[in-house]
């Protein structure tokens, strides 16, 4: 009775639970064995495990173009995919003069394609044969912009991969190498590429230098204008026409704003494990901008961090250089170090909305330069 009474008051609710619990089911199964009805038409695709899907309105099917999908992209009228495999359709693979003299897969081995359906279908147009072995790199990244495949390949362990523009027409192959992450704004390439000591971004050919290290990628273009780069620390947003850094958010702490300095200059001297505290050589340094002499550090022991801040104009290169000058115990006044003993300049971004923090250290023989943003 109590079951009934049950069923009889929440029956209602308990049968929409099951219809809705029932739909995931009925539309992430692929289903190979149930064709399509007339009526039905394929509305999108996805990359699932290695299969391409077409997405019905009801359910999804697996698409099989012989052979592991690794990466696709849709345009308006068709979705591009890039495969290892066999190929789907052997009297459409175009062989170009980059690959003539690669010898076509048997069913023993496999190959990397390019090829491309039609928005709605299940068969492939065509697909042509890449230059690259699929035992030796990885495919991270396809888009398709002026008749032509980029594709981001590397390896699993490093962040910084080739950029290959293969064309569909030609067949002609263009590779950049360095490149962390790429895509397509208003037909014109944004990159992140790695400049050896810091990342930039390059936007058809004008560059902005990143902020935030490590493995970053283009999370989103928002307006065809506002790039936000992600990565491990955060997020940082980036103006492309104006090539300038706006923000960047962090996910560890917050991030100081400038209000009476944007860059802050520190130095201390490093002592040696196998050498004694020098307690007594007291030290400050002079600092030039962009070849003007600005102002210098507190004086203080060398082993003591002396600082200097100023508001530089922000958005832009400026060279640093420091003049080291020591005190003579003797003569009871400071001289300039011997050239020797002299840091060289160095050539630092000042971003808009953030504290830059250089800091110099010296060990008795050489100086190293650090750059990083100011946190709270």
């Amino acid at each position: 009775m109590k079951k009934f009474d049950l069923m009889r008051r929440y029956g209602v609710e308990i049968l929409i639970v099951i219809f809705f619990l029932s739909i995931p089911c009925r539309v992430l199964a692929g289903d190979e064995a149930m064709p399509p009805s007339p009526d039905e038409q394929i509305s999108s695709y996805q990359l699932s495990d290695g299969s391409l899907l077409g997405l019905y309105p009801a359910r999804a099917a697996i698409i099989d173009v012989k052979g592991r999908v690794a990466q696709i992209f849709e345009t308006p009228y068709r979705v591009y995919y890039i495969k290892a495999g066999m190929p789907a359709c052997k009297e459409k693979i175009d062989k170009n003069a980059e690959t003539e003299t690669v010898t076509l897969p048997t069913e023993e081995s496999s190959a990397w394609y390019v090829g491309c359906i039609n928005r709605g279908d299940t068969v492939p147009v065509y697909e042509k044969l890449l230059p690259l072995d699929p035992h030796e790199c990885l495919i991270k990244k396809l888009f398709i912009m002026d008749d032509a495949a980029y594709v981001l390949y590397g390896t699993e362990e490093s962040s910084v991969s080739v950029l290959m523009r293969f064309s569909l027409n030609e067949g002609r192959v263009e590779q950049k190498e360095n490149i962390v992450d790429a895509c397509s704004v208003q037909g014109k390439l944004l990159l992140i590429e790695d400049a050896g000591d810091s990342l930039r971004l390059n936007f058809n050919g004008g560059t902005v230098p990143l902020m935030m290290r490590g493995a970053l990628r283009i999370s989103t273009v928002y307006r065809e204008r506002m790039a936000v780069i992600s990565g491990d620390d955060g997020n940082e947003l980036v103006d492309i026409r104006l090539l300038k850094n706006l923000y960047q958010f962090s996910r560890e702490s917050g991030l100081k704003v400038p209000d009476e300095y944007n860059l802050v200059f520190d130095a201390l001297d490093v002592n040696p494990a196998d050498k004694p505290l020098d307690a007594e050589t007291m030290v400050f340094y002079k600092i030039f901008i962009d070849g003007s002499e600005e102002g210098r550090t507190e004086t203080g022991l060398k082993h003591v961090v002396k600082s200097f801040k100023i508001m530089c104009e922000a958005g832009e290169y400026h060279v640093i250089q420091v003049e080291r000058w020591e005190l003579d115990k003797w003569k009871k006044q400071y001289y300039r170090a011997n050239n020797v003993y002299q840091p060289g300049a160095v050539r630092i971004f000042v971003p808009e909305n953030r504290i830059i923090r250089l800091s110099l250290e010296f060990d008795g023989q050489e100086f190293q330069f650090r750059q990083s943003v100011m946190k709270e």
